[in-house]
């Protein structure tokens, strides 16, 4: 195993790779668990629920809560 590489040491390009492969898995809900990071899914009677995690990702890729 190579060793480790924080976010702040990786290039701009690699940082922007990873932002839009973060956007991807959001926008279809892909790599989010069997919960697609949804504690409650939203209904007519109650608003969904985030997982921290998927609000953070979110927050790393600029979407808005």
């Amino acid at each position: 195993m190579g060793k480790s590489t924080t976010y702040d040491q990786l290039s701009d390009e690699a940082k922007e790779t990873l932002k839009v492969m973060v956007e991807y898995c959001i926008n279809h809900n892909l790599c989010m668990g069997m919960d697609e990071g949804f504690a409650q899914f939203g209904s007519d009677e109650q608003d969904e629920v985030k997982h921290h995690f998927r609000q953070e990702l979110e927050a790393f890729c600029g979407f808005e809560n």
